[in-house]
């Protein structure tokens, strides 16, 4: 056997174990990716039946939003998680419960998109802070400010950021919170920089 008739040889082996490396790299992505619709579909299974076997309105508003952020967060379906958001607070509305309907608007606002439901965050967390002020409570309205920290920071509303900042801030005074202090110190720096990036 000549030394062209041996490369040849060298050259079609090394064909055949790519071909053999490249199929089996399909298999396993092709396991990992129906491994994971499958988690995906039964992890919404779970909670679809947690939620239709939920005793009060309470378990059910908390198990509809834990949907609503698995749908926004692990399966990138935001209509979705809207929709299922949008249902919990109307169960919530229908409670004509503050405390339940201050958790449902939070939740709404923690577990949707900032930038495409803009406008809902904001008319939400509205309506909270409207319910703090005629029901006081200040660790669920720190939580409203916290959250709408982030919402207009993604939305380049610096002012309105700083002034939620600063608002936490006065409720994590009252409420003589070290943990609560600290985490609106962080949210107002936050708001400074990016209010002097914008400016800059």
């Amino acid at each position: 056997m000549n030394r062209l008739t041996e490369k040849k040889m060298e050259t079609k082996r090394r064909k055949q174990i790519l071909l053999l490396f490249l199929f089996l790299f399909m298999i396993v992505v092709i396991s990992v990716n129906g491994s994971k619709t499958t988690t995906d579909q039964e992890m919404r299974g779970k909670l679809l039946n947690a939620i239709g076997t939920a005793q009060d309105d309470s378990s059910k508003i908390v198990k509809m939003f834990e949907l609503a952020f698995y749908y926004f967060d692990r399966m990138e379906m935001k209509e979705s998680a809207d929709s299922m958001g949008e249902t919990a607070i109307r169960i919530a509305e229908m409670s004509f419960r503050p405390g339940l309907l201050l958790l449902a608007y939070n939740r709404y606002i923690e577990v949707n998109d900032h930038e495409v439901y803009y406008q809902k965050a904001v008319g939400y967390a509205s309506k909270a802070l409207q319910i703090c002020r005629i029901y006081p409570n200040p660790l669920m309205e720190w939580r409203i400010c916290n959250n709408m920290v982030d919402v207009y920071n993604e939305n380049y509303e610096y002012n309105n950021s700083l002034e939620m900042s600063n608002k936490a801030m006065s409720i994590a005074i009252m409420l003589n919170s070290d943990e609560l202090k600290i985490e609106s110190d962080l949210d107002i720096g936050k708001s400074l920089e990016r209010k002097n990036q914008k400016i800059d």
